[in-house]
């Protein structure tokens, strides 16, 4: 739980770069697989709060080759 509150505190942090959201973000994603429902549930919260924040500075960019090797996985995956 310690962890979940240093990541928390790095999350809620002002002025933080992707740098230094990026070992939370990481350790989040990791909680998120926990047998604890608790920190399962934490962790997708702050997680969300991760991305409202984030989510004005996506670039379009980034959101087009995300889609395009999804759409190749697919396309691998069907064929």
């Amino acid at each position: 739980m310690v962890i979940y509150e240093a990541a928390h505190a790095i999350v809620n942090m002002k002025q933080t770069t992707a740098k230094e959201l990026a070992p939370a973000v990481s350790v989040l994603q990791l909680f998120c697989g926990s047998s604890k429902p608790t920190l399962r549930f934490a962790a997708v919260r702050t997680l969300n709060k991760v991305s409202a924040l984030l989510c004005c500075s996506v670039d379009i960019y980034q959101l087009a080759m995300g889609y395009k090797m999804l759409t190749d996985i697919a396309l691998l995956l069907l064929t």
